[in-house]
């Protein structure tokens, strides 16, 4: 009885989630849009051989949506799968939120609105790690690399 009555709650939890997690198309809302960058956050750099190897694996790297894809410049296309949400479900953690609520604000990107959290929808087709999961947040596009390195690129207009 007690087991299956927390499977029960645990099931509601997550269709709950799911209710505030909605998938959206990005073709749409970002047409002929661009991403260009990379810019890297100075303060999450441990030294200066870390942030010249970040900025030779992101440079060039435009970043555009078009027909269900990802495409990321001389790197490779991949299906994606787009959810709305909100950053507390996101982050998981109102600290966490408070903390890029800080550091996102000395780079003028706000992060009071809902983000799109992009994955691949097929994990064997994608473009590896880290361009195959992202955040899109007040029209920046957020990766975050190994160690905590953030990196951020430009939303240009075509």
């Amino acid at each position: 009885m007690y087991k299956s009555t927390v499977v029960i709650i645990f099931t509601l939890f997550l269709n709950c989630m799911n209710a505030f997690a909605s998938e959206v198309s990005l073709e749409e809302k970002f047409k002929d849009v661009k991403w260009k960058g990379p810019y890297i956050s100075d303060s999450i750099m441990d030294s200066d051989d870390d942030r010249k190897k970040v900025e030779e694996l992101f440079s060039g790297k435009d970043i555009s949506f078009s027909n269900g894809y990802v495409y990321i410049k001389d790197t490779c296309k991949y299906e994606y799968v787009a959810k709305k949400i909100t950053p507390i479900l996101y982050w998981m953690s109102e600290k966490t939120v408070e903390f890029y609520r800080l550091f996102l604000s000395e780079y003028a990107i706000n992060i009071d609105k809902d983000l799109y959290e992009v994955s691949t929808l097929n994990p064997e087709n994608s473009c590896g790690y880290p361009f195959s999961d992202f955040i899109i947040i007040d029209n920046v596009i957020m990766f975050v690399k190994d160690s905590g390195t953030k990196v951020v690129t430009e939303y240009a207009p075509d």
